[in-house]
């Protein structure tokens, strides 16, 4: 009996070391702002490492918010940079939080905040190992957006 408990285990114990160790991982980066304001000024950078020279991923601006946010869209720009520095994409992007006919969240409600996810790069290429950089901000006329509760990325890894 002993040894079928042991053998399960370590079946068990392979499987999740498998799950576990996959490269196809989603990462995520997300900046929290104090009193639910992102001021114009303030950009967001994001670091992560590269291991995989070639490796492709698609990007998701990550943005939740509150019902009481007091437009219908938000603009943002964004860029990322290789280890060297340069610049291999660069753009604004919008995104829409609310509907426009109904008003309703485009987002996933959960504990009082409004979750929406938005692809802005497809399939980029990583073409070096190293160390890269996603700079955010946001685009609005606003000087501080009021009701951005949070900000952030999403790397998902081509298969």
């Amino acid at each position: 009996m002993d040894s079928f408990f042991k053998t399960v285990f370590s079946i068990l114990l392979i499987i999740s070391l498998f799950f576990s160790c996959r490269e196809n991982k989603k990462t995520f980066f997300t900046k929290n702002f104090t009193h639910s304001q992102w001021p114009k000024d303030q950009e967001l950078v994001f670091n992560f490492f590269n291991p995989t020279p070639g490796k492709k991923y698609d990007v998701f601006y990550q943005i939740s918010y509150s019902p009481e946010y007091p437009f219908q869209n938000l603009w943002m720009r964004h860029q990322i940079e290789g280890p060297d520095g340069k610049a291999l994409a660069e753009a604004k992007s919008n995104m829409d939080l609310f509907d426009r006919i109904s008003g309703k969240p485009e987002g996933q409600y959960g504990a009082g905040k409004i979750y929406r996810y938005a692809r802005f790069q497809k399939n980029i290429s990583l073409k070096d190992s190293g160390l890269y950089k996603i700079r955010i901000r946001q685009y609005m006329r606003a000087d501080t957006l009021e009701g951005i509760i949070s900000a952030g990325i999403v790397l998902s890894p081509e298969p």
